[in-house]
């Protein structure tokens, strides 16, 4: 609508014209365009040749482990793979670390198959949900629930996060370990892992036991995205205990990022990560000119970070009311729950709804954190992992060890080339960051 919109509705025989003001009219094209999610779900895979020819798997390698840089189509392979089982009538396990990549991966997974009933064949799960299957399918569920119990004897909080510690790591991977072996323990043709840096060796070691005999494995990963501090545990020698064996296979073009937020992530690891854990991703030839974004960075102190990140999301909506973007596809990343928590209230406050994974029902919400929300999203960078937006706000607090950098990392990687342009907002309130900051196409003091 270009200036005001005449309405005329008819009421009890006479005609009232309503006026529409121009802003009003750009708050709503944001809130009506169809999202980015929306049209791209409607379209098969896209896959080169080499990720085709890794999906496809014609040599039928029973155990095989891809590598990979943020945005070079791990998860594609994975998706593609899991469907080409599926739509053989096979049994498929898909283990990821973070619940809300299940989401994503079935989103992709759904784009492959014959028809939407064999999505029946393939189980979703992180490895402690695995464990609480396993044990629950077998009757072993007094077992289960009994380790849960001990938090109760915590004398304090530490004392409690040592327990929780102890269970999550060493005492349910055990129990799940016998509880594999029964025989009326469910087994699959197929088992998918995907961000398996995340996994600790002793979980694989269990898990792998629920393939049937010759079963399929396919082990994704990236270690430069190594937010738990994890993937230092896979070195060649447990590699080869966990089944693997021969060379990786490799991706290592960028078909996710916009050229120059590419070479912006790039950059961020070659000054902040450690060099021998750097995967870095190449850009698609000749993609400069094809996929435009803006970035843009505001620095600020972090007793004012909620309310910068709210004008830099009004900002971002004023952008979508008049260039044809989705309000919906706006996505907000904070690097721990209690921080993006105060954006989001903040936001709210506003009467903008967002569906967010902050509440005290953590795991709920993530059971129900989806792209195809009309709401506008916020998640924690952890629980974004393999995800990707094209409009893009991340809050960074603050940077404390070598994981919170990988965090980081990940955050900006999950920026999702368009070739009518992304959007990349980085408001930070870490003072060690700000002269690479500097480095984007906009910095301000917030």
């Amino acid at each position: 609508a270009q200036g005001d919109i005449d309405g005329v509705f008819p009421e009890c025989g006479r005609t009232n014209s309503i006026v529409m003001s121009e802003a009003l009219a750009k708050d709503l094209r944001g809130w009506l365009v169809e999202p980015d999610f929306a049209s791209t779900q409607r379209t098969p895979l896209v896959l080169d040749r080499n990720q085709r020819r890794l999906a496809e798997n014609q040599d039928n390698t029973r155990y095989r482990r891809l590598r990979g840089p943020a945005g070079s189509g791990k998860s594609l392979v994975l998706a593609a793979r899991a469907a080409r089982l599926a739509n053989e009538g096979k049994s498929i396990l898909v283990a990821t670390y973070n619940i809300t990549l299940w989401h994503y991966l079935r989103d992709l997974i759904v784009r492959e198959l014959d028809s939407p009933a064999r999505i029946r064949n393939i189980q979703f799960a992180n490895f402690h949900y695995w464990c609480k299957r396993t044990c629950y399918d077998i009757g072993w569920g007094e077992r289960y629930d009994a380790l849960w119990r001990r938090l109760s004897e915590a004398q304090s909080k530490k004392h409690e996060e040592e327990i929780l510690e102890a269970i999550l790591s060493v005492e349910l991977p055990n129990l799940a370990n016998e509880a594999v072996q029964h025989p009326e323990a469910n087994k699959f043709d197929a088992i998918l892992v995907d961000e398996a840096q995340d996994y600790l060796p002793l979980w694989w070691t269990v898990l792998r036991k629920s393939h049937k005999p010759n079963g399929e494995v396919l082990f994704v990963a990236d270690a430069t995205q190594d937010v738990y501090g994890t993937a230092k545990a896979w070195t060649d020698e447990v590699m080869t205990g966990a089944g693997f064996t021969g060379r990786w296979s490799q991706l290592s073009v960028s078909y996710r990022l916009p050229p120059k937020a590419l070479d912006m992530a790039r950059l961020f690891a070659q000054t902040f990560l450690p060099k021998d854990a750097v995967d870095l991703p190449e850009p698609e030839q000749g993609a400069l000119e094809l996929y435009p974004c803006n970035l843009r960075w505001v620095q600020c102190e972090r007793n004012a970070a909620d309310q910068v990140c709210l004008r830099e999301v009004e900002n971002l909506m004023r952008q979508t009311g008049t260039k044809g973007l989705a309000n919906a596809d706006i996505t907000i990343l904070a690097s721990d729950l209690q921080s993006g928590a105060e954006v989001v209230k903040c936001i709210e406050s506003r009467n903008v709804r967002v569906v967010n994974t902050f509440g005290e029902n953590n795991r709920r919400q993530k059971m129900g954190f989806y792209m195809g929300d009309a709401r506008i999203k916020a998640t924690t960078m952890h629980s974004f992992k393999g995800w990707e937006s094209r409009l893009l706000t991340i809050y960074v607090k603050e940077v404390t060890d070598p994981k919170s950098l990988a965090l980081i990392y990940t955050g900006l990687t999950r920026l999702k080339r368009s070739q009518n342009g992304s959007w990349l907002t980085v408001v930070c309130s870490a003072p060690r960051l700000a002269d690479f900051g500097k480095r984007f196409d906009e910095y301000v003091l917030g």
